[in-house]
């Protein structure tokens, strides 16, 4: 039950990561009572958000993941869960409504399309308060610093090779199109998008036409070579890795680093181990990833074979890792 009685300016004080690091699990037990008054009495989203973020880091940082799990379905179904929730991004990715967080509608809300700025209009304005701080946290930045970085490959890759052609797996609504001067200057040979999303496919063929080809199918056509591109110019995988298992994800390098040409490249990226906002994305937005290290990235892009260079960086934040491969 709500029964929180602390008033707004008590529960308002900012937590820094270093206060965060001094307390224990058992300060989470009120966290929830706590934002949820902040919130709801007009204390300052900022602050009251930052408080949520640090307590929740201490909770996923300490309690056993079975503990962690069940706190977070105490929080989806708290009083905050659903003041939350007026963020439609929060919202969003908490319905599922394609059976899975972080679809490609969700992302177009991190990006800004104009279905932000509806979905803004009808919620409240503690909703549209709170979107303005998710929206600009290490992961929502991350995710707009990824989307430049897809087109800037796109345009790249017309500069090494001409006509190029170009496999995006886990494509989602291909976003980096509207972005690529190449797609706009009609330079790429080939674009193939490949996503098990339906919807998605629809949404990209009816936004792009013919000059991208759709592939409603999995990654498990890729997989059992039962989908295969040759020569291909630029392979990449934008979000696809932060839901797959270590060795699936393996296997799957091995044989997208196997369809490029000599000097093809492709990319895949990974939201980081370290990152600040998994505690909220895990319980408020229901949107668990496999977060991973540089040594893990590592291990991956090893599955690529002895025939291939690997860079490694990180984005904005140090929110997602990335790695580059080029077939030799």
């Amino acid at each position: 039950m709500f029964t929180a009685t602390l008033s707004p300016d008590t529960a308002a004080l900012p937590w820094s990561a270093a206060v965060a690091e001094r307390h224990g699990c058992g300060d989470t037990a009120i966290l929830l009572d706590v934002t949820a008054t902040a919130l709801l009495e007009g204390g300052d989203p900022v602050t009251s958000l930052a408080m949520l973020s640090a307590g929740l880091r201490i909770a996923r940082s300490c309690m056993a993941a079975a503990d962690w799990q069940a706190y977070c379905s105490t929080l989806r179904a708290h009083p905050l869960g659903a003041i939350l929730r007026q963020d439609p991004v929060t919202a969003r990715s908490a319905a599922r409504p394609r059976g899975y967080a972080g679809d490609a509608v969700m992302l177009d809300l991190i990006y800004g399309e104009p279905i932000l700025a509806e979905a803004l209009a009808a919620t409240t304005p503690l909703g549209r308060a709170i979107n303005t701080v998710t929206n600009a946290t290490p992961v929502t930045v991350a995710l707009r610093e990824r989307r430049a970085l897809l087109a800037s490959w796109v345009d790249a890759a017309t500069a090494e090779a001409a006509s190029p052609t170009i496999f995006t797996v886990a494509s989602g609504h291909l976003r980096e199109a509207d972005d690529s001067a190449a797609f706009k200057d009609g330079a790429i040979g080939r674009w193939v998008a490949l996503d098990q999303d339906v919807e998605s496919c629809d949404e990209v063929a009816t936004r792009l036409g013919r000059r991208v080809e759709t592939v409603p199918r999995s990654i498990g056509a890729i997989l059992k070579g039962d989908y295969v591109l040759e020569n291909v110019d630029l392979a990449y995988a934008a979000g696809l890795y932060d839901y797959l298992p270590q060795g699936l994800a393996t296997r799957l390098t091995r044989q997208l680093v196997r369809m490029l040409r000599p000097g093809g490249r492709f990319y895949f990226a990974n939201y980081a181990a370290g990152i600040w906002d998994a505690g909220y994305m895990e319980s408020a937005m229901d949107w668990p990833l496999t977060l991973r290290n540089r040594s893990e990235m590592a291990a991956i892009a090893a599955g690529a074979g002895p025939d291939a260079t690997v860079r490694h960086w990180s984005g904005a934040h140090g929110a997602i890792h990335y790695c580059e491969i080029i077939r030799l």
